[in-house]
């Protein structure tokens, strides 16, 4: 007996260090668009899940039968329905204006946090400019080359952004169309994200918001 407790405990204890190896390594999301289709992947190590578009079709779903209920029976439903709709009400009204202050400036503390924690790498922009001719193109190049410039200034004080190319192509003559091209990878330490998501829990507990 003591033999096979001791068993169970050295695997329960490897699978407890395997979960922390796993949450220590990072995470990336790499999310293409090519041609207008977008390829969204997740990696975690050596392995690689394919999150979007699905590679096999979901079943339809059967439609459940229709149920004759009682009238009593529906009419109990509606109410305890009603009463738990009240209950949230309830519980929504206690939150006075300084705990839903103190809430949203620590939503905002904690947003904060997570776009610093996630790395946005190989940021990489293919975009080509056609207009109806050749000064209109001329003149959405310049456009959008300024924006763009401004955006990204702007998005660089608020995000961990890396970019390894970014190229505005003023296409006159209808032949870039097909080049148009983006991908960036999403990288986070899932046990970073964790011990924020949980400072944050403790601290609107002990602010007495939640």
């Amino acid at each position: 007996m003591s033999a096979f407790l001791a068993v169970v405990g050295w695997s329960l204890l490897a699978v407890f260090l395997l979960l922390l190896v796993l949450l220590l390594f990072p995470v990336s999301v790499p999310i293409e668009l090519q041609q207008d289709q977008v390829v969204i992947k997740l990696k975690v190590l050596f392995l690689t899940f394919q999150l979007y578009p699905k590679r096999e079709k979901q079943e339809a779903k059967t439609p459940g039968k229709e149920s004759g209920q009682p009238a009593a029976e529906s009419k109990q439903h509606t109410d305890e329905k009603e009463q738990a709709q009240a209950t949230s009400e309830k519980k929504k009204s206690r939150l006075d204006l300084s705990q839903l202050a103190q809430l949203v400036s620590t939503a905002c503390w904690l947003m904060r946090i997570v776009f610093r924690l996630i790395q946005i790498r190989d940021i990489r922009i293919v975009y080509p400019v056609q207009g109806e001719d050749a000064a209109q193109t001329a003149i959405q190049y310049g456009r959008i080359n300024a924006y763009l410039g401004s955006t990204l200034g702007v998005l660089q004080n608020f995000l961990n952004m890396h970019f390894k190319q970014v190229d505005i192509l003023p296409d006159f003559n209808g032949n870039c169309k097909y080049q148009r091209y983006f991908y960036c990878k999403l990288q986070a330490i899932p046990i970073i994200m964790i011990v924020a998501a949980l400072y944050a829990l403790v601290r609107l507990k002990g602010e007495k918001v939640i």
